[in-house]
């Protein structure tokens, strides 16, 4: 009958947490570091202090492995829970009413993964890095998938092991609780 060490598994859940930290913190650094670079700095130099940046778009190409030469509108990163994690925002093309986004999570030493769809924050990381929340409102859906013509808020999870999503309650605006035990939102 096979044992197993919980001991041994608890240390390895452990050093790769530190190792996904250590990669979103080295992360981090080279967003400063492509910010106070950029002809964009203005009257201060950004600090890590900061929970977003607009970024040179040639350094939003190299980072998220677009082809060299490849033209975007705009670059954003966006902290998530205290620099646990970053969302990046690549705008391809912007037409007369809409833009096109691809946006992408930065939670451990897989570096930047894109996201399916449209991810708008704020966002939470659960405090097991295994859990994006966002919340966003709009019109509810019948089991159908037809309008109903309520309006709802809509908490949604994204397993970041995956990339995954689904439904996680009917509320919006998400927060890490001062515990950090729990994910709060407004209904």
């Amino acid at each position: 009958k096979p044992t197993v060490n919980v001991g041994a598994s608890a240390s390895k859940v452990m050093a790769s947490r530190i190792a996904d930290q250590k990669a979103v913190d080295a992360f981090f650094i080279e967003v400063v570091a492509a910010k106070n670079a950029s002809k964009n700095v203005g009257d201060s130099a950004p600090k890590l202090k900061s929970h977003s940046w607009d970024l040179p778009n040639e350094w939003c190409v190299k980072q998220l492995g677009y082809p060299k030469g490849k033209t975007i509108e705009g670059c954003s990163v966006y902290s998530v829970s205290g620099h646990t994690a970053a969302i990046i925002q690549a705008t391809l093309y912007c037409g007369a009413e809409h833009c096109e986004n691809e946006f992408y999570l930065m939670s451990d030493i897989a570096g930047p993964r894109r996201l399916a769809g449209d991810v708008y924050g704020p966002w939470v990381l659960s405090p097991d890095r295994k859990s994006l929340f966002l919340g966003d409102t709009g019109m509810a859906l019948d089991g159908k998938g037809r309008v109903t013509g309520k309006y709802t808020a809509f908490l949604t999870r994204i397993d970041t092991a995956t990339l995954e999503r689904s439904p996680a309650n009917a509320c919006a605006s998400p927060v890490l609780s001062p515990g950090k035990q729990w994910i709060v939102c407004r209904d």
